[in-house]
């Protein structure tokens, strides 16, 4: 992804993670704001070689700012942006 479209994602966000914007109840944020792929649908997107036989298969969304958001390594990393993909989603479409 480009420059231009992190900082688009940032601008959009405030730079902020966006468990804060859609949870209020979600605990505090840690690490650094890293940008995350949200596909339209659970198996939507264009393949992608990624590291490991293992991945061959896995799929991502396109690296633009309608399926990308910011999200601290906290939440990236222990589950709150994949439990919470329905309302990012609709963050996004909104």
């Amino acid at each position: 992804m480009t420059a231009d479209v992190v900082h688009a994602v940032m601008v959009r966000q405030g730079h902020r993670c966006v468990a804060r914007l859609l949870d209020p109840d979600a605990d505090e944020c840690a690490g650094r704001l890293q940008m995350d792929h949200v596909k339209d649908q659970p198996a939507v997107g264009a393949p992608i070689a990624k590291r490991g036989p293992a991945r061959r298969r896995r799929y991502r969304a396109p690296s633009d700012p309608a399926h990308l958001v910011a999200v601290c390594e906290h939440h990236h990393l222990h589950g709150w942006a994949t439990s919470h993909r329905p309302a990012i989603r609709d963050y996004l479409r909104a």
